[in-house]
């Protein structure tokens, strides 16, 4: 065995790199997140329920402080997705306001896609939630 690996050192060096890339990418983009988010959805019968919602935004503050009181997150499967400094998060949700039939000439967050409808504002998101627990 360690003669195989002498004999293939560079190959283990380049694949090193090269996972070493890959981690390095991943995280920076958030894909492990998405990819955690995803296997954690798995057979929970969840309809991919994502909330996006934005840095430095007041109503998204509120709804964040709202889930922590309740434990939403302990209770409900969510994705959460930050738009304004996401572009490929900001292209999901206007693909999500497009198939609800929304203006997709403007980012409104935070916003709620639970698999079929969107639903926009802080006080309606809370009232899903709150129906959704029940």
């Amino acid at each position: 065995m360690i003669e195989y690996i002498k004999a293939n050192r560079r190959i283990f060096v380049i694949a090193g790199l090269i996972l070493l890339a890959v981690l390095i990418i991943g995280q920076q983009t958030g894909v492990f997140s998405k990819i955690v988010s995803y296997l954690a959805n798995i057979g929970t019968g969840s309809k991919d329920i994502i909330l996006f919602y934005g840095d430095d935004c007041t109503h998204c503050a509120s709804l964040e402080e709202y889930m922590k009181t309740n434990k939403i997150e302990e209770k409900i499967k969510l994705t959460k997705l930050e738009v304004f400094n996401n572009q490929n998060n900001q292209n999901l949700l206007l693909e999500k306001r497009q198939k609800c039939g929304l203006d997709v000439s403007v980012i409104e967050v935070p916003s709620l896609w639970d698999g079929k409808t969107c639903l926009v504002g802080d006080t309606d998101i809370i009232k899903f939630f709150e129906d959704a627990v029940k």
